[in-house]
């Protein structure tokens, strides 16, 4: 896989951090940094984007937590 650009070397192994190739160097994202971005985008939604609006505080934690597992993992990322 080494002719490959970087993301797609998945083969075998377990999914990748996120990340970010530039021509002198790579920025590498945390599945939990994402999901915490992804909290903050929650919670901008207004009110009638949700079907069930007293769900809307549930919906925005499912957001902010819902790569918790991956926090060991993204400790000790697999570089191949």
């Amino acid at each position: 896989t080494a002719s490959l650009p970087l993301r797609q070397c998945r083969i075998n192994r377990l999914p990748d951090m996120i990340i970010r190739e530039h021509p002198s160097h790579f920025i590498l994202l945390t599945q939990h940094d994402h999901a915490h971005l992804s909290g903050r985008m929650a919670e901008q939604w207004q009110a009638r984007d949700f079907p069930l609006p007293e769900r809307r505080s549930d919906l925005t934690l499912a957001a902010y937590e819902h790569d918790r597992g991956w926090i060991p993992l993204d400790a000790a990322p697999f570089w191949n």
